[in-house]
């Protein structure tokens, strides 16, 4: 009773329910539309003059490892986002503002102080500072807080400064 009417879908519905019951009824022909070549049938993908020499196979000799390394204003190299943004300024013919170049300026600066200063070496000068205060203080220790000794914490600041 009514067995072909229910397993037809409705197209009362939706546009999406009439196109659906367009494809059951072949009243509508899927095309694809857009770019040429997605009528055609996917090519043989095309041999490389160097693939059909060698054979596939490639002296060492011959392999090259190519590695693209760029370099900011500094020497320095550049991280994948830092080469984009200089890309995309130099293509649009914009320079970063003023802040950011201080900003890079001042990076490069603490990471050259940085690494003049190795870590050994700081530790040995702030040695050297600290047996220098105990001789002139008369002391095996330091006093690191405040309170009734505050004055000789600022006496072993200004000897460690100098």
């Amino acid at each position: 009773a009514g067995g072909a009417l229910e397993s037809e879908a409705l197209a009362s519905r939706s546009v999406s329910d009439a196109l659906k019951l367009m494809r059951q009824k072949g009243l509508k022909k899927e095309a694809l539309a857009g770019r040429m070549r997605d009528e055609r049938p996917p090519q043989k993908e095309v041999e490389h003059w160097a693939d059909r020499m060698y054979a596939g196979v490639v002296p060492e000799k011959l392999k090259k490892e190519i590695e693209i390394q760029r370099l900011d204003e500094f020497g320095r190299p550049m991280t994948t986002k830092e080469a984009w943004r200089k890309l995309n300024h130099n293509f649009h013919g914009k320079k970063p503002g003023a802040r950011k170049v201080e900003k890079r300026k001042r990076q490069f600066e603490e990471e050259m102080r940085l690494k003049k200063l190795n870590a050994g070496e700081i530790a040995i000068e702030q040695m050297d500072k600290v047996a220098k205060l105990q001789e002139r203080t008369g002391t095996a220790h330091m006093v690191l807080s405040g309170g009734a000794s505050s004055s000789i914490i600022t006496a072993a600041s200004h000897i460690m400064r100098n």
